[in-house]
């Protein structure tokens, strides 16, 4: 059996050769390593776009020439934007779309969450059947609930009439489309967060419910002193995470209504879409997509502080 010389050990070892010989400089070494490794990563596929995104939002550009080519225009994009009314108008769809979602997603999620972890026979069935719609695509879900809602022959029209009540236009009426692709939203998604609310759930303690019993509390009280305490800090991260995401809705509305009917659903991502790739204005779509970032980034902020400054007080 060949035997490696300490000197030929060490040329092989990078460590040694850059003169790291001890255990806790070499576990150091490997740390740094591990954290450059993710800052590279972090530099390389996410605040490097970013900073590309701002300088490409501060020049005229339409992204079929070099960006070489780029003319340097300051903050005018921006201040264009700020009188554009239809800019104003999609963030507005936006804000709309999210609030809306936000109270079906989570105030369903969290009644399903509730009523499915009080029961104890065929749990898992409901379970199974509540998340299931989330298993399914996004863009599956919003051509199924297109077909449903044809006010021709769709499921929903034929639905009401059975009822004898007047079939409706959903996605056709500029009054509807935006609450039909919120209905179809929170029929995919309660599912999900139904789920993120029981893990919650699963870790308040049940002698807490049963002393809240002994002491008379009813299921109101009991939710208000024992169960919304303890799932706050999981309700901080589900409230932050649909809002980001509510924020930033596209497929959906892409394919349900492309925007229509006259423009009373057309957020702000899908007129970044439209703005970049059919207008070839890609400078103004940038800037449209760092006001966004910052305006989501502002009420991240602001939900941490009014969630956290409650759990201080409680």
């Amino acid at each position: 059996m060949e035997r490696v010389s300490p000197t030929a050990s060490a040329r092989r070892d990078p460590l040694a050769r850059l003169g790291i010989h001890g255990l806790a400089a070499r576990e150091a070494a490997y740390g740094y390593g591990i954290v450059g490794v993710v800052y590279l990563f972090l530099a390389a596929f996410v605040f490097g776009p970013m900073i590309l995104a701002f300088y490409v939002s501060l020049t005229r550009w339409d992204a079929l020439s070099p960006i070489a080519q780029a003319h340097f225009v300051g903050l005018k994009n921006y201040v264009d934007l700020a009188l554009d009314q239809r800019f104003r108008f999609a963030l507005w769809h936006d804000f709309e779309f999210a609030v809306k979602s936000y109270a079906g997603q989570i105030g369903l999620g969290l009644i399903l969450a509730l009523i499915v972890n009080s029961i104890h026979r065929f749990r898992a069935l409901a379970r199974f059947i509540t998340f299931s719609p989330f298993i399914l695509p996004i863009v599956a879900t919003s051509i199924l609930f297109t077909i449903m809602m044809n006010p021709v022959w769709g499921t929903f029209n034929e639905f009401l009439r059975f009822f004898g009540v007047a079939p409706g236009q959903w996605l056709s009426d500029t009054s509807t489309a935006m609450n039909s692709v919120v209905l179809t939203i929170i029929w995919k998604y309660a599912g999900y967060y139904m789920i993120l609310f029981i893990t919650a759930l699963l870790g308040v303690p049940q002698e807490y419910y049963d002393a809240a019993h002994i002491d008379g509390a009813g299921p109101l009280q009991s939710f208000r002193y024992i169960t919304w305490p303890t799932i706050r800090p999981a309700f901080l991260f589900i409230s932050v995470i649909n809002v980001i995401g509510n924020l930033q809705v596209f497929t959906p509305v892409f394919i349900m209504t492309g925007g229509g009917p006259d423009r009373a659903t057309e957020v702000a991502v899908l007129l970044m879409y439209n703005t970049a790739f059919t207008d070839f204005r890609y400078s103004v779509a940038n800037g449209m997509a760092v006001i966004l970032f910052f305006i989501i980034l502002l009420l991240t902020v602001f939900q941490m502080r009014v969630l956290r400054q409650g759990d201080a007080e409680t």
